[in-house]
């Protein structure tokens, strides 16, 4: 007589005459039985897709969730690029780990958002592993960053002929991307960090020599079409833009 399947795992540890006595309990207790099982994965390694994406077992239900966003909702001219973090402490190689967020640690998602923070596009992005979706980018073109920016931001030229400008902050600007995007007619304003590929060496320098510039005041120098401005606050404020032309 084979064994009897029950619905849950616990009733084979369950004491009592009705129950079916399996054989592993008679080597180990239900509580090492389900810190065992909760740090284990079994499966057959013929069976192993390497193809499938880090995020297979959510894959269906994301690019449905993905077209439903595009399918109901009306993209404004003005749109931003940003990341989210969804909240897991445990083991994972794709896991990322952010201090300075609300969520430090978890899974990190980039989103092209509307400007009233709709969520357009989504793309889960590994510590480990190579985004499939960006394999017909040019190598030479961009860095990783860049090709995660411009494959999120290419989707929106499927749309009809009308202006759009991405906004982002200093992790994904650069002088780079933003002459990529000008060339695309898509518009780009962001900060970014001083030392930043092509940044104009004309407004680096530390914190304490820019401010002899006074509070308030503006410097600002063109590259690749790009308009790089620093601009002192409490401290520097660096930004790239490619539609504030009546700073050029």
């Amino acid at each position: 007589m084979g064994i009897v399947r029950l619905p849950r795992t616990e009733l084979y540890w369950k004491q009592g005459g009705i129950w079916p006595l399996h054989p592993v309990t008679q080597h180990m207790s239900l509580l090492r039985w389900q810190q065992i099982k909760r740090f284990i994965k079994i499966s057959n390694p013929k069976e192993e897709k390497t193809q499938d994406k880090w995020y297979k077992k959510v894959e269906p239900l994301l690019s449905k969730v993905s077209a439903a966003f595009k399918r109901h909702w009306i993209l404004s001219s003005n749109c931003t690029i940003d990341e989210m973090m969804i909240r897991f402490s445990g083991r994972s190689e794709h896991t990322h780990r952010i201090r300075s967020k609300p969520i430090p640690e978890g899974y990190e998602v980039l989103s092209l958002c509307d400007i009233c923070a709709y969520a357009w596009v989504l793309l889960p992005i590994s510590r480990s592993e190579y985004e499939a979706e960006l394999e017909d980018i040019p190598e030479e073109k961009f860095n990783l960053t860049e090709k995660r920016c411009w494959h999120i931001i290419r989707q929106i030229l499927t749309e009809e002929k009308r202006e759009f400008t991405v906004y982002m902050d200093i992790r994904f600007s650069s002088v780079n991307l933003f002459s990529f995007l000008r060339k695309n007619g898509i518009g780009a304003v962001g900060t970014v960090r001083e030392n930043s590929k092509m940044y104009p060496i004309s407004l680096k320098g530390r914190d304490g020599e820019r401010k002899r510039l006074g509070w308030g005041n503006i410097e600002s120098s063109v590259v690749k079409d790009v308009l790089a401005i620093i601009w002192i606050d409490y401290g520097p404020v660096r930004l790239l833009t490619t539609r504030h032309h009546d700073l050029w």
